[in-house]
């Protein structure tokens, strides 16, 4: 009888704290991508409700972006050619609200830019099966309400109709 009332009790302290433990701010790219991929954060954190840092989250993404497409082992960019190239908006990543915008003049060009729509709107229509490893596309599903693609003097707009964003 003593192990059923502490166990009734023990229950009954992890629904309270569910309920009024308070709100567990996400505000790191990588806890976000674990909680899209089934980290239960609620439980893990004990609260009852979770904030979530979009701006700064939407930041990091393009962050991670504009990097590994600047440093993309393949172009070997360094030093002042790599630094014009930033410098002129012709090669990475950046946004304006809600507005992803991918530049890259470097390998695609104007005369690729529908191949690269192409790409791109099919990595964003569903989630991948493994959001660890490849989060990508599921992160700007939720974070973007668009992605703009730049190359040469042209620019195309990709809508992401995926619900609920992150706002």
């Amino acid at each position: 009888m003593k192990n059923l009332i502490f166990i009734a009790f023990l229950t009954l302290v992890s629904a309270c704290d569910l309920l009024v433990g308070g709100a567990y701010e996400v505000k790191r790219l990588d806890e976000y991508v674990d909680y899209l991929a089934g980290r239960d954060l609620y439980r893990e954190k004990r609260v009852g409700a979770l904030k979530f840092y979009c701006n700064d989250l939407r930041d990091q993404v393009v962050d991670v972006l504009h990097q590994s497409m600047l440093n993309d082992p393949e172009l070997k960019l360094k030093g002042a050619l790599r630094e014009e190239l930033e410098r002129l908006k012709l090669l990475g990543a950046r946004r304006e609200g809600k507005t992803l915008h991918l530049m890259n003049d470097v390998t695609v060009g104007a005369e690729g830019l529908d191949a690269w729509r192409t790409q791109v709107t099919e990595l964003l229509s569903r989630d991948p099966k493994n959001v660890r490893e490849n989060w990508i596309p599921a992160v700007i599903r939720r974070l973007f309400d668009s992605v703009v693609l730049h190359a040469g003097d042209r620019q195309v707009v990709i809508s992401i109709d995926y619900r609920p964003k992150c706002n």
